[in-house]
């Protein structure tokens, strides 16, 4: 299809199509003119009248001059223009800004903002639905920390926590919360440096729900010094039912 621009009649043709169902603004390539084109609003080459030659009042024997023969247009070519100027290209679609007043609701593009916010949202959605879940129902076996082990208990340190100290309670108002409760012995002849506790709560079914690093007050022990450890931990997980304590694993 073909379209002329309104300021130099420069013809362009255009794929059909390009022009959407609602027209879009479009931009000259020869004088940079911009101006609306519509689907239905096509250029058609004018069809040249036949002169008839009319020789009244030329004298006997003379006939009419006949007309300059008339050079044919080429598409996308302006009639006419100087050979030293380049051809007009196909009106670019990358250079133009779709006219939105003129598009419906549903086609108009979204706002930069709009995305980003869309997303944002659904990124948070997604990471507050795996927290709830982990808290509930415990990591899975493949996530990082699920299947942890503790490391080898360090030379002349040994770990003292009963059973019947380690205390994991409901409060009146359905909070859990537990308390950590124990005594590190250096049974050895030098002193040692302490290393880092971890704490462990399984559900019934041995995942982890719940991991914890305890620090000890006192970071080297002397020859048969101990010292005693208390750490209460709030937020616990419902499904939390085995308590675990050890070296942490480095």
């Amino acid at each position: 299809m073909l379209i002329a621009c309104p300021a130099c009649q420069t013809r362009y043709d255009v794929p059909p199509g390009a022009l959407g169902e609602n027209g879009r603004t479009v931009r000259c390539a020869q004088c940079g003119n911009s101006w609306f084109a519509a689907p239905d609003a096509i250029a058609d080459p004018a069809p040249v009248a036949a002169d008839d030659g009319d020789t009244a009042g030329l004298p006997d024997g003379e006939a009419a001059a006949a007309p300059a023969p008339v050079a044919p247009e080429t598409e996308g070519e302006n009639v006419g223009a100087d050979d030293s100027v380049p051809d007009p290209v196909d009106v670019p679609s990358p250079d133009h800004e779709w006219d939105e007043e003129s598009m419906p609701a549903a086609a108009r593009p979204r706002a930069r903002w709009q995305v980003w916010l869309i997303a944002a949202l659904g990124v948070a959605a997604i990471a507050a639905a795996i927290y709830g879940t982990a808290r509930l129902y415990g990591l899975p076996d493949w996530a990082p920390g699920a299947n942890s082990s503790f490391a080898t208990a360090p030379e002349n340190l040994d770990l003292d926590f009963p059973d019947k100290d380690q205390i994991l309670q409901t409060t009146e108002d359905g909070a859990r919360f537990f308390t950590a409760s124990g005594r590190i012995v250096n049974t050895g002849s030098s002193a040692r440096r302490v290393p880092p506790i971890q704490v462990i709560l399984r559900d019934s079914q041995e995942r982890i729900v719940y991991s914890v690093e305890m620090i000890a007050p006192k970071s080297v022990l002397e020859p048969g010094e101990s010292i005693a450890l208390r750490e209460a931990m709030t937020d616990i997980p419902r499904s939390a039912r085995v308590v675990e304590i050890g070296w942490k694993s480095l």
